[in-house]
């Protein structure tokens, strides 16, 4: 029995992971990254370290101890950049775009907008990103 038979009995239906070594050495960079659950953004993080941040057990948002679960249907959308910086930066911005439910500043002003008109929080989001700077600023946002 060759080494892959063996392994491939050891995991039976297992299926492994392949990764490409330029996609692991992104995966180490600073990035941002973007929780997921349907149409619903849940998280904005970012990370100096990579994966690292996002991947402990201790993680605040979706860690072991949690305000959530990583669902299996849940997605992520993560973007690897050369600097914190700019990991930084990218995250204030994604974080103003998308209004996630777990980043406290901006999840009070979609709780707020939801609440007083009665929409959904997806529907308050977008009719967030439709108001001026003006009504932005006349809401608290």
């Amino acid at each position: 029995m060759s080494t892959w038979e063996e392994i491939e009995t050891l995991l039976g239906e297992s299926q492994g992971i392949e990764l490409k070594g330029e996609i692991v050495l992104k995966f180490k960079k600073p990035c941002v990254y973007i929780w997921f659950r349907g149409e619903e953004t849940l998280y904005v993080g970012m990370s100096g370290n990579g994966l690292e941040r996002m991947l402990k057990p201790g993680h605040d948002k979706f860690g072991e101890h949690g305000k959530d679960q990583i669902l299996p249907t849940d997605h992520f959308i993560i973007w690897p950049v050369e600097t914190v910086e700019w990991a930084e930066a990218l995250e204030r911005v994604a974080i103003r775009a998308f209004s996630p439910r777990y980043n406290e500043t901006n999840g009070s002003l979609t709780r707020l907008v939801s609440k007083e008109l009665g929409v959904t929080s997806n529907h308050a989001k977008r009719l967030i990103r439709e108001l001026t700077c003006a009504e932005r600023i006349r809401f608290g946002g």
